[in-house]
């Protein structure tokens, strides 16, 4: 249906993927009896990198990230998923935390993080899109 729909190009399924397992992580980890208690963010993750590592298929249909893995060695969102998403924790939240020391609104402080972690993880779709030259 997403195929039809952007006339074959698969453009976020990578995003889908993993707020599904973000999901189901956050789902996980819902007490017997919730209350108002926050989710621990390194818990939450680290149940993420589980789930990753039990439902990633090693064979199977080639994507655009299995050919840069392969070519190229960079693991794209399966290995940051595996890994419990380090980025969140060593670029994400730093720049978050900064740019909410600089005063900015909510938005802002988003998109400052965003683009800072696009200037950094390696995004085998943007590599895909564009060419390894975006990932250096």
């Amino acid at each position: 249906m997403m195929l039809e729909a952007t006339g074959g190009v698969n453009t976020h399924k990578g995003a889908i993927f993993t707020l599904g397992l973000m999901c189901g992580a956050a789902g996980r980890m819902i007490p017997s009896e919730p209350g108002n208690e926050p989710i621990d963010l390194a818990l939450w993750l680290k149940t993420c990198a589980e789930l990753a590592r039990n439902s990633i298929p090693q064979n199977g249909t080639a994507t655009h990230g299995d050919t840069i893995r392969r070519d190229c060695g960079i693991g794209g969102i399966r290995e940051e998923l595996s890994a419990g998403l380090p980025s969140v924790f060593t670029i994400g939240l730093p720049a978050l935390n900064k740019a909410k020391q600089m005063g900015l609104n909510l938005n802002d402080c988003c998109v400052y993080t965003l683009l800072k972690l696009i200037s950094v993880v390696r995004d085998t779709n943007m590599i895909a899109r564009g060419g390894l030259m975006l990932a250096e």
